[in-house]
């Protein structure tokens, strides 16, 4: 017997939910209860969030967890919505392996087609059972004691990002906090993704994310300007020691002022004077070595870490990406790559 039961928790476990993400202050803004209201009014899929359960009442771990039904069955992720990070909260090791052999249980279930869990970067994948498929990204954090002063952050960037800086400021760039700029937000984000050809965040995305989180505390949008114009801006997300680096967007046409990296030097020695301790860059894939360059500009470290992928439903393995994509929008289901249809 492990000692713990596993229940599937709600809205009554909340602020007890919340405690445990404080007790575990290298959890993410992914792993906090606002990002399960969050995700549940964006996508419209259902939270099923596990939590191990001792005999005295009190909540030791827990796994959040998102399901999308479709034609193929249940896909199950921790989390769906362009890689959110999910995984295990909490450090007793008991209560870990009973949490993880009923995630095993839901992802081996007939119901459910394919699972996967988006480990953060660092953590210890400590599941049961080997991954049908394990697909790599590469984190990158930059340790926020680099950004003790002014002169301490721009003596660890790169020399490149120094100019850049110092661009920005020649060109009169400002920079400040506007937690109102959604709409110049989402306008140059969508400006940027329609040059690389990128798939946008949602509308609803930008609608609801000032509903479900508190500005100043678990967001910041910077905005920078340029003759009195908005013309860039960066989403950051706070959660326990951690900056998560979101939504970055900057005008084609004010790129050479470079006032992206004046954002960045601000936010990072804000963060820093905050109490922050890590900035997380966010994923990225093996392949773009000029995003993994460019963040290691910034005083950013690699940390690889997995997507582990029980898959159950091997019609899957037939599909296309576009008909995994339309079936489960926003979810994970397999790597392109093992698809034997690649159109």
């Amino acid at each position: 017997m492990s000692g713990f039961d596993i229940h599937e928790i709600g809205d009554s476990w909340a602020e007890r939910y919340g405690a445990l993400c404080a007790a575990t202050p290298s959890h993410l803004i992914y792993a906090t209860w606002s990002f399960r209201s969050f995700l549940r009014d964006t996508l419209g899929c259902r939270p099923s969030y596990l939590g191990a359960i001792d005999q005295a009442g009190n909540l030791v771990a827990a796994l959040p967890l998102m399901s999308q039904e479709g034609r193929f069955g249940r896909v199950v992720n921790s989390l769906p919505f362009f890689g959110s990070n999910g995984g295990l909260i909490g450090a007793d090791p008991a209560a870990r392996a009973t949490l993880w052999s009923a995630y095993v249980g839901i992802a081996r279930a007939p119901g459910t087609a394919a699972a996967t869990v988006i480990f953060a970067p660092g953590e210890s994948v400590d599941l049961p059972v080997a991954p049908d498929f394990a697909d790599r990204r590469i984190g990158q954090i930059t340790d926020l004691g680099l950004a003790r002063s002014s002169e301490a952050l721009f003596a660890a960037i790169d020399g490149s990002s120094r100019r850049n800086v110092r661009k920005a400021e020649s060109s009169g760039v400002e920079v400040v906090i506007d937690n109102d700029a959604f709409p110049a937000l989402q306008d140059i984000h969508r400006e940027n993704m329609a040059a690389i050809g990128g798939r946008e965040k949602p509308t609803r995305f930008f609608e609801l994310l000032p509903r479900h989180f508190r500005a100043g505390v678990e967001y910041n949008i910077y905005v920078a300007r340029l003759g009195g114009e908005i013309v860039a801006a960066l989403l950051l997300f706070y959660a326990g020691r951690t900056v998560d680096y979101y939504i970055p967007a900057t005008r084609l046409s004010a790129r050479a002022a470079q006032p992206s990296a004046a954002i960045l030097f601000r936010a990072m020695r804000d963060a820093a004077d905050a109490g922050y301790t890590a900035w997380n860059w966010g994923g990225t894939w093996v392949t773009q070595d000029g995003v993994l360059r460019f963040k290691r500009k910034w005083a950013a470290h690699d940390v690889p870490y997995d997507y582990h992928v029980l898959l159950n439903n091997r019609e899957l393995l037939t599909q296309t990406p576009k008909t995994l994509l339309n079936e489960y929008p926003f979810f994970y289901v397999l790597p392109f790559d093992a698809l034997s249809a690649k159109f």
